[in-house]
């Protein structure tokens, strides 16, 4: 019996590999896949075959011969084995993604939320998005494989619980992934919202080689980080690895949502500099005069960003991307990853923010090799936690074959 065990676990094995192979190495053959991945030609010609059965993958044309001959078929991912749905609950607002199964976009909705409302003001909300996506798209429920969801930590991904996310407070020990199940009547894979957007960037982004990866995302309100050791997450213990926004950065700063003093969060999120933009504005009035601000409380994120060459502007956005920068050499130092990946609402819109991160880590005298590191802004802006939740449900899939 254990030895039967054993034969399924190891052609199950076999088959998420192959299928990886395939949809990372687009246009594959037969042959090249056995020699990639070390199975006999016979093996992976089973393989091909029952994965085709299951309409996982297709045949797209031949290969140029190399000296004549046979000339080897090609494979590739078939999208219209199914559909994935990506949903991520932050702060702010919900993204929702609908992909097919080569992760191509059909359809997407970003709804804002009031981080104060009631647990179930926005599980409708959620729910509402996913079924206006659906609807959009015009896909067939039955067709939809399952739900990858991701919200804010901590959480116990395990369980399907929000512990006690400081910036969501009504989720506190909530079953998010059993009710959005029963709501949706779909299957969920569920994951920090972080860590998602990580696997967004080894799945589909430019991080499939990286030995250690770290992911920061600045959010409108929250900064994380996920960490990738040889495309594998490290989760930590009790699922909490990767907290960088309540790392301490000035032991005589504010007050957190964490209930700890001089986090980075408080002083680098996109609310913070916002808040730090009005602050200044406040205190000189003829400076608003100039930028023809009438009310200062008015001003958002986008205001900021699109004034950043303005030097009150430009010195904010440089103090909050010094911060996470502080930040990031201290993971550096721990970690020494070979990709720092940055994500969120401020490195989605400001080159200047981004090029600042960049050239803070690599000034820095010590370690030498921090110059080698290679640091750039997803290119999946703010989808990147949704996608990442469509990967969850990719990498759940090729498993589960």
């Amino acid at each position: 019996m254990l030895k039967k065990i054993n034969s399924i676990r190891m052609r199950q094995n076999n088959e998420k590999v192959v299928l990886d192979s395939i949809r990372f190495n687009e246009g594959i053959s037969r042959k090249a896949l056995a020699e990639r991945i070390g199975l006999t030609p016979a093996t992976i010609t089973n393989i091909v075959n029952n994965l085709k059965e299951k309409s996982y993958i297709r045949e797209v044309g031949e290969n140029a011969s190399i000296g004549g001959g046979r000339r080897p078929v090609r494979l590739s991912i078939n999208g219209s084995a199914c559909c994935v749905l990506g949903v991520e609950l932050a702060a702010s607002k919900i993204t929702c993604v609908l992909t097919d199964f080569r992760a191509s976009m059909l359809c997407s909705r970003v709804v804002d939320i009031d981080q104060n409302a009631e647990t179930e003001t926005i599980i409708s909300q959620m729910t509402g998005a996913i079924d206006e996506v659906i609807s959009k798209a015009g896909i067939e429920r039955d067709k939809i494989r399952g739900i990858g969801l991701s919200t804010p930590g901590p959480c116990d991904v395990k369980t399907g619980v929000m512990i006690n996310p400081p910036n969501l407070a009504a989720f506190s020990n909530y079953p998010i992934k059993k009710v959005i199940e029963e709501r949706t009547g779909l299957p969920v894979v569920y994951e920090h919202h972080t860590v998602a957007a990580g696997f967004c960037e080894v799945w589909l982004g430019k991080a499939k080689t990286s030995k250690c990866m770290v992911l920061c995302s600045v959010l409108d309100i929250g900064i994380a980080c996920s960490i990738f050791i040889n495309g594998k997450v490290h989760h930590g213990f009790h699922n909490t690895s990767g907290e960088i926004g309540h790392m301490i950065i000035d032991r005589n700063g504010q007050k957190c949502a964490c209930g700890n003093y001089g986090c980075l969060e408080p002083m680098a999120d996109a609310r913070a500099l916002v808040n730090q933009v009005k602050s200044k504005l406040k205190l000189d009035p003829k400076l608003c005069g100039e930028y023809g601000i009438d009310d200062v409380d008015a001003i958002d994120l986008d205001y900021v960003i699109a004034h950043e060459q303005e030097p009150v502007f430009r010195e904010e956005i440089i103090r909050c991307a010094q911060y996470v920068g502080i930040a990031l050499c201290n993971v550096i130092m721990i970690l020494s990853p070979d990709t720092i990946v940055l994500a969120g609402d401020i490195s989605d819109r400001s080159m200047l923010y981004v090029e600042e991160i960049k050239n803070f880590v690599k000034r820095r005298a010590y370690p030498r090799h921090s110059g080698e590191i290679h640091i750039y802004s997803t290119e999946f802006k703010g989808n990147v936690g949704a996608l990442g939740g469509v990967a969850l449900v990719l990498d759940a899939i090729s498993t589960e074959i």
